[in-house]
């Protein structure tokens, strides 16, 4: 689902959604994982712009995984997110989503992994303080899962 480049029509102007974005429901976990509950699509789209926004200015890859919805053209131009450094990954048949993060987070050039998923993933937060590298994994609050 993509969000509409008239904001206007939605009741919300570009720094109502920074405001909203920053406020997601970021809940603690180490200095190299963070989990982010969010309430729904539009949530998912906002606390997604804000780490990147937080990574604009990181070095190396920034891997999306499995991401159910990107911020449209508009959004990432006004946001001046990094586009240029950004990688998408769907999971395959053979490869699961935590696959995918695995590669990720082992691959010398990423700085932020991203992962879209309601699963745990115990192991691959221990792989992120293995290799240094930021992983956050999005998820829906209980009750919104869409699949």
């Amino acid at each position: 689902m993509k969000v509409s480049t008239n904001n206007k029509q939605h009741g919300y102007s570009a720094n109502a959604l920074v405001k909203r974005a920053i406020k997601a429901d970021f809940r603690p976990g180490t200095a190299l994982y963070q989990l982010v509950q969010t309430a729904g699509q539009d949530s998912t789209e906002l606390a997604l712009i804000n780490i990147l926004k937080q990574h604009q200015y990181s070095t190396g890859w920034i891997v999306l995984v499995a991401p159910q919805q990107l911020p449209d053209k508009f959004l990432a131009e006004s946001y001046q997110l990094p586009v240029d450094r950004i990688l998408v990954i769907h999971p395959t048949i053979k490869l699961t989503a935590a696959d995918c993060v695995q590669q990720a987070l082992k691959a010398d050039t990423t700085s932020v992994v991203i992962c879209f998923s309601s699963e745990p993933q115990p192991q691959l937060t221990q792989l992120a303080e293995q290799t240094q590298t930021t992983l956050y994994q999005l998820q829906p609050a209980a009750g919104n899962l869409t699949h």
